[in-house]
Formats: structure tokens, C-alpha cells, sequence
């Protein structure tokens, strides 16, 4: 078993992108999600990290080959650890959905599990993948910890797993950009030893999130 797995969400992308159902779309790092990454390299250039793991999309390998570089640690691609796939979703606002597909994101805000997005997937669909992607990757032990670089739906679905509580509560969990949380063994299975950490992250934090996507 794996000593700790650090569940890192990728930096911010360029301004005005966080509003967005980005899902597939490969942005980059913005500049300050650039700062970010390298904020992340400090804090954890001393870590016992044996492992880097990362979506394949450019915010999260951006994210983390600052540490990788420091560490001499090759990063990994999970293509498990994907965002979803928002379909029509992609790219729009929730101002823009909140005037043109109403009753569908209101059903999203109250029970996600039941949403049909046109041309996507289903979360249950991303949850099933991503656990799957998780037993893999918890079944190779290591000597020193893991590390998750991912997306802010991808990381709520395991760490509302972890917490036994269901999907549809991810719209309450916070998770910032750049955030730690920290697992670790405990009692034969896994606690949550620190959600949404951004310590690392002084000065670093975009004003004005909306978390209810």
C-alpha cells in the first residue's frame, strides 16, 4: 500500500475559463495557474513521492512537471483520470446553460446522477471509470507516496468515496485550483487526512469562483 495519495487539482486556466464547462477541452495553464504549479513545486519538492500520476489533458500535466523536473520524477498518464466529457456542455457558461438548457442544469444542481447531457457522458459513466483507474493504481505499492494531479470532478468522486457519501453532494465539496488533499491508510482502508489545502497557494487564489459545476 501506498504511504499517502495527494490528490492535486490542476492550476488555473486563462481568465474566464474557470466559469466554463471546459470537460475534453485541452486548455493550458494561465499565468497564474503557471505560479500556481510552481507554488505546488515548492511545497512539495521534500515529499517522499515515489509516484506522479496525471490526466492526460495540458492543466494537469502543466500542473505538475514543475514538481516532476524537481523531483526527476517521471509523470504518468492515467487516461482514466479524464474530466468528463460535458458534450453540448463543453465550453459554455452557467450563465449561458442558466438561459438555454434550464430544467437540465437545474436537475444537475439537485441530483447529477440522473443528468443526460447530449453528446456526453453520464456521471456515473465517469464514476465507474475513475474507480476503476483508482484499485489500479492503489494495487502497485510503492516505498512513498502517490500523487493524483486531476480534475475538480474527477477528485470529488474519490475523495466522496473515501468519505462514503454520495456523487450528488460533489457540488458542496470545495476544491479549489492548485488545492492538496491528503489520504492516507488508516484501520485497513483509507481516511481523509486534509481536503482542499492551499497553504502552498499565498497570494495565489483567483477571486470570484462559482462551485456549483
Amino acid at each position: 500500500m501506498t504511504s499517502r495519495i495527494l490528490l492535486l487539482r490542476h492550476g488555473c486556466t486563462p481568465q474566464g475559463r474557470e466559469h466554463v464547462f471546459r470537460g475534453l477541452t485541452d486548455d493550458p495553464l494561465g499565468t497564474l495557474g503557471v505560479r500556481q504549479a510552481r507554488a505546488v513545486a515548492e511545497c512539495l519538492e521534500q515529499a517522499p513521492i515515489a509516484r506522479l500520476v496525471s490526466s492526460p489533458l495540458r492543466r494537469a500535466r502543466q500542473t505538475i512537471e514543475p514538481l516532476a523536473e524537481r523531483l526527476g520524477c517521471p509523470i504518468e498518464i492515467a487516461e482514466g483520470l479524464n474530466d468528463m466529457d460535458f458534450g453540448d456542455w463543453e465550453g459554455r457558461s452557467l450563465d449561458e446553460l442558466e438561459e438555454s438548457d434550464p430544467e437540465r442544469l437545474a436537475l444537475w444542481r439537485r441530483d447529477p446522477e440522473m443528468v443526460e447531457i447530449p453528446g456526453g457522458e453520464r456521471l456515473t459513466q465517469v464514476a465507474a471509470r475513475v474507480r476503476e483507474t483508482w484499485r489500479g493504481l492503489l494495487e502497485k505499492s510503492q516505498n512513498g507516496d502517490l500523487l493524483i494531479c486531476s480534475h475538480r470532478l474527477i477528485l470529488k468522486i474519490l475523495i466522496l468515496d473515501i468519505l462514503h457519501k454520495p456523487l450528488k453532494e460533489f457540488l458542496s465539496l470545495p476544491l479549489d485550483p492548485a488545492s492538496l488533499s491528503v489520504v492516507s491508510p488508516c484501520d485497513g482502508g483509507l481516511c481523509l487526512e486534509r481536503l482542499n489545502d492551499i497553504r502552498h497557494l499565498a497570494g495565489l487564489q483567483p477571486v470570484g469562483l462559482r462551485t456549483d459545476h
